[in-house]
């Protein structure tokens, strides 16, 4: 039964993530539940500043990052969510590897918890964005990428028809 309610706590979690991503302005693309190699990717986002992968998380207690890893009330968790995101940003940048050839997707994996419960809101470990849903927005737009409008033109079509 604890399997459920996680599961549901999960996409009540995913749910709140992606009405913020809905407000992002016009030219950004945003892909839910995106689907590749049986690994399922939260949101992933498409913008003239680059590609964002982005993991969510809806953990109780309080979230910190200590010595490289994230920690909820001090302890580790089963799975690393900065482990799993930068595996699935890895898994795309091949995706679309293997369909464009040698781009530079300006590609940003991003680690966000749906609640307020990381401690210091927003931070980056190493090249991965950690934060709370409330930051995510604004890291966005903030990130200083560059996508040419050709590639993401081509990505979003390869992401449309993924299954084609």
């Amino acid at each position: 039964m604890a399997g459920i309610g996680a599961f549901f706590k999960g996409a009540r979690g995913e749910e709140v993530v992606a009405a913020l991503l809905a407000d992002l302005p016009g030219g950004y693309h945003v892909f839910h539940d995106f689907g590749r190699a049986g690994r399922g990717i939260d949101h992933v986002v498409v913008g003239d500043n680059g590609v964002f992968v982005v993991e969510t998380k809806c953990w109780s207690g309080r979230v910190e990052l200590k010595d490289g890893e994230l920690l909820v009330d001090g302890a580790r968790p089963d799975r690393s969510p900065l482990s799993q995101v930068r595996a699935a940003a890895l898994s795309l940048e091949a995706f679309l590897a293997d369909r464009m050839g040698d781009v530079e997707l300006g590609l940003m994996p991003a680690v966000c918890f749906a609640s307020e419960t990381f401690g210091p809101g927003l931070c980056r470990q190493g090249d991965t964005l950690v934060c709370n849903a409330t930051h995510l927005r604004s890291a966005i737009l903030e990130h200083a990428g560059r996508l040419s409008a050709d590639d993401k033109e081509r990505i979003v079509l390869i992401m449309e028809h993924k299954d084609s």
